[in-house]
């Protein structure tokens, strides 16, 4: 196989030292070792506490997560291509980790106790549409028995025993004399308390309490007798939200004070340890002293991590080739191949078997899919004045952002926006439908009269979410194309890029849009000759593919009229300087009162709460235009609602988390409970209500289609990975190393 493998190298001496390319590199590496490569600086540098209430995101939050429970994956999925399925699956399964028993207490005083994980993990599960198939155990104790998923729904609170001896150990591995205690759970949540109550809330749970971390780790719900459950929270939260590792006690007084800040200075209860960090490299190595010791015994599992940044990010095309030339070198051990050229795909796939291509996924129902906003915060980050003053109706310095939903201003943006087709977009990045929502796919419709519906879930609005509104002011219209329409003009001209990536009514568009930049030139009375600058981030890693397609649309808005500079640049999610900004909302469970009460009132993003707050500031001009008015009044179902908890100066203004706290303290509202009442009132909407809301709630905020605004149902990743490792697939969107296993 080694030999195999070498007729495929070429300008490896260019590339990496001569020593490298020896048949005993892959010995020289250790068949243990995994590495990976990023074309990015380390983000991680001070700040090494990962207890936070957000769920596990990136590789360096996954290595450090050690949950009470988790789930566990296990096997390579296999897919056949042509029959469009999985021929082997991954098998899933809920296994403990740092506790050791649980108890369930249900609604009718049964107590129930599970202390057993284990479940034939090596099904051979064929013809799976997933890849991921969930195994189970017939025994009543054990977590994996259909008697425990039963009983969740019947469950108000649950109770975790830890397992004994479970030692914090520090960079190296070594024990510090000091054992994980249940007071450090409580202590962990007291470290971000706002968000946790929050959270608890959201799930209709107790607010904890000391106490609940005396003996065990207890969890329960606040009305032992509503109808609410612990499931979602056991299954979801405990697993995958980072709140949930323990934060020793004392940790304040650890290391005079400044404990987590260096990582000498921090202490591990995970399955790997982070052993050094710099400013281009991490090692993480094995937890010997690690609370499973089937793990720690279990020589197939990886010792050494290894992640290599570039401080300085090089070219794409050189780091396709150092990347894919690394992998054969076996000096880097997972490659994604989105991130290669189209020959090297090409190599790939005529070799399959060769780089052991394997399938992942980074799908995630539990945040919302278009993750791209106007920026209102975008006056503080440049001194472009005409595109201010164009896009968000801010004048100079005046901060006053009333003009943001100005008629023409709105449709000047929702033009700008609507330009492409996106169903061309869409499958020129290889996918196969666009998604056109805030909404995530899965979200489950939860009004009055759902009963009488057999369609529950937003996915199967499919063709109505899809819908791309367009207003033209002139002829006082609401154009609506569908997907249908827009795949009939790709399909019509898929011989010619430029035409193809252009929308349905392009030439319709362009005259009112070249109108509207009459309008702002005579407005603020400039020369013609003055650009009006657009740079549009595109956050994810630069790609030949997304930046020839870009910049081909850049030419296409461009072509419009000669006073457009649109172009479009790749940016860091975190970057919050631009026009647009990147925002991820998490949800706690997917029912649409759920989710659009986390919309409105979150504490780390208040976008959608205070473009709402704008929108109403002009609501009866919309309502004015024939048009609009029905939309308008759409969305106004949820200013019906917010009018019985808020007075009036509530919408005069423009909230921070600072701000919002304040106005609710002033008012003696409390949050949590506020969001209780409101998930109720829309509720009682019914389900046509809710989805003619989240088209409008689309539309006016301004949603659009991005390179990630795809049907995710079962979308893959695609990677190489050496062949001497098995990577399970899983669908938690994040990869978790204690399940890869090494294979000879």
């Amino acid at each position: 196989m080694k030999k195999t493998l070498w007729k495929y190298l070429s300008f490896s001496s260019l590339l990496l030292p001569a020593t490298a390319i020896s048949c005993n590199v892959r010995e020289a590496v250790g068949n243990t070792t995994y590495i990976k490569t990023f074309n990015h600086e380390n983000f991680v540098k001070r700040n090494f506490l990962i207890n936070n209430v957000k769920r596990v995101e990136n590789d360096y939050e996954s290595l450090l997560h050690s949950p009470l429970i988790k789930w566990s994956f296990n096997g390579k999925a296999r897919y056949d291509s042509i029959n469009n399925q999985f021929y082997q699956a991954t098998s899933k399964y809920l296994t403990f980790n740092l506790a050791q028993r649980l108890k369930l207490y249900l609604k009718n005083d049964v107590i129930l106790e599970f202390s057993n994980d284990s479940v034939n993990s090596s099904t051979n599960f064929t013809n799976s549409k997933s890849g991921i198939e969930q195994v189970f155990n017939s025994n009543d104790n054990n977590i994996n028995s259909p008697l425990f998923f039963n009983s969740l729904k019947d469950a108000w609170k649950v109770e975790f025993d830890l397992r004994f001896d479970l030692p914090y150990v520090n960079n190296k591995g070594e024990k510090v004399n000091l054992n994980v205690n249940e007071n450090d759970y409580w202590t962990s949540l007291q470290s971000k308390w706002d968000e946790v109550r929050l959270l608890f809330n959201n799930y209709g749970l107790k607010e904890p309490e000391k106490t609940d971390f005396n003996q065990s780790v207890s969890f329960e719900l606040s009305d032992k007798n509503s109808n609410d459950s612990i499931e979602n929270f056991l299954l979801n939260e405990i697993p995958n939200n980072l709140i949930f590792n323990p934060l020793p006690s004392n940790y304040e007084n650890l290391f005079n004070g400044e404990y987590g800040k260096k990582v000498n200075q921090v202490y591990f209860t995970s399955p790997y340890v982070l052993h050094s960090n710099e400013f281009n490299k991490q090692i993480y190595l094995k937890n010997l002293n690690f609370a499973s010791k089937k793990f720690v015994e279990n020589n197939f599992k990886l010792n050494k991590i290894v992640f290599n940044f570039n401080p300085v990010p090089l070219d794409e095309t050189t780091y396709q080739l150092q990347a894919l030339e690394g992998f054969k070198q076996n000096l880097i051990s997972e490659v994604d191949t989105r991130y290669l050229n189209y020959s090297q795909l090409n190599e790939i796939n005529n070799l399959p078997a060769l780089f052991n291509v394997t399938f992942a996924t980074n799908i995630d129902s539990k945040s919302n899919p278009m993750k791209y906003f106007w920026n209102l915060d975008y006056l503080k980050n440049s001194d472009d004045e005409f595109t201010k003053k164009i896009l968000f109706g801010i004048e100079n310095s005046n901060e006053d952002k009333d003009n943001y939903f100005n008629i023409k201003r709105f449709q000047f943006r929702n033009i700008l926006i609507s330009l492409i087709n996106p169903y061309s977009l869409i499958k020129l990045l290889d996918k196969t439908q666009y998604w056109n929502s805030l909404f995530p796919q899965a979200t489950k419709l939860d009004g009055n009269d759902v009963d009488n519906y057999r369609d529950k879930v937003l996915f199967n609005y499919l063709d109505e979410i899809n819908e791309i509104w367009t207003l033209f002011l002139t002829k006082d219209s609401l154009n609506k194309v569908n997907s249908y329409q827009f795949k009939e003009n790709y399909e019509a001209n898929i011989l010619d890029l430029k035409e193809s990536l252009k929308t349905k009514n392009f030439e319709t568009l362009k005259k009112e849009f070249i109108e509207l930049l009459n309008y702002f030139y005579e407005l603020y009375q400039l020369n013609s000759t003055l650009k009006l600058n657009i740079d549009i981030p595109i956050f994810s890693n630069e790609n030949t593919k997304e930046k020839n397609l870009y910049n081909e649309i850049a030419k296409i808005i461009n072509s419009i009229d000669s006073r457009l500079n649109v172009s479009f640049f790749f940016a860091d999610k975190n970057d919050k300087t631009n026009i647009f900004k990147y925002s991820t909302f998490i949800f706690d469970n997917s029912n649409f009162s759920s989710i659009l009460t986390n919309f409105l009132f979150n504490n780390n993003d208040l976008t959608l709460l205070n473009n709402l707050i704008l929108f109403r500031k002009n609501i009866n001009v919309f309502k004015s235009i024939n048009s609009l008015e029905s939309a308008s009044k759409n969305l106004n179902y949820i200013f019906d609602i917010l009018d019985k908890y808020f007075d009036s100066s509530f919408w005069n203004q423009i909230f921070t988390n600072n701000i919002l706290n304040d106005y609710l303290n002033s008012h003696k509202l409390d949050l949590n409970e506020l969001r209780k009442k409101i998930i109720s009132d829309l509720q009682t909407w019914s389900v046509r209500q809710q989805l003619d809301f989240i088209n409008a709630f689309d539309y006016f905020i301004g949603s659009f289609v991005t390179n990630e605004s795809y049907v995710q149902t079962n979308i893959y990743n695609r990677e190489i990975i050496q062949i001497h490792f098995e990577k399970p697939l899983n669908d938690l969107g994040y990869t978790q190393y204690e399940d890869i296993d090494v294979i000879s």
